[in-house]
């Protein structure tokens, strides 16, 4: 059985709520684990976008990530990447020298969530594998 619950009879404000939803999992996701960088995967669902979280295999997790290649090409070939993200434990929303590195070699778009400031920020490598369209849809619903 499938119970449905409509907040509100605005159609404006039910399709706000559900761009939104991308927005929300990645707070929830960024903030389960406050004191280290938590990382992953936004990847496309049908229409929607998806999280896949994958833990941070860096030796200092509170001050970078690191994904292992062997599992970014697994999360590549199965799935339709957008971006890869990642949250900043402390410090602004911004991009580092060295996520716009990575965020070059790879061609994949970083979304950055700062907790200290609960904002998002979005680096574009010059050169993307991701579909631009979804890129500027996912930046329309975190920015």
């Amino acid at each position: 059985m499938t119970i449905k619950i409509y907040l509100t009879e605005d159609f404006q404000e039910q399709k706000h709520l559900d761009t939104n939803m991308i927005k929300r999992k990645l707070q929830i996701e960024c903030e389960r684990i406050v004191h280290q960088e938590v990382c992953g995967f936004i990847v496309k669902n049908g229409d929607d976008f998806d999280l896949i979280p994958v833990q941070n295999r860096s030796p200092k997790p509170e001050e970078q990530f690191y994904i292992p290649a062997k599992e970014f090409l697994h999360i590549k070939t199965n799935n339709e990447i957008v971006a890869v993200y990642h949250s900043h434990p402390t410090g602004p929303a911004k991009s580092s020298e060295f996520d716009e590195a990575t965020s070059e070699v790879i061609c994949y778009p970083f979304v950055i969530y700062s907790i200290d400031e609960t904002m998002f920020c979005v680096y574009e490598p010059e050169y993307s594998d991701a579909n631009s369209k979804d890129v500027e849809q996912l930046k329309k619903e975190l920015l």
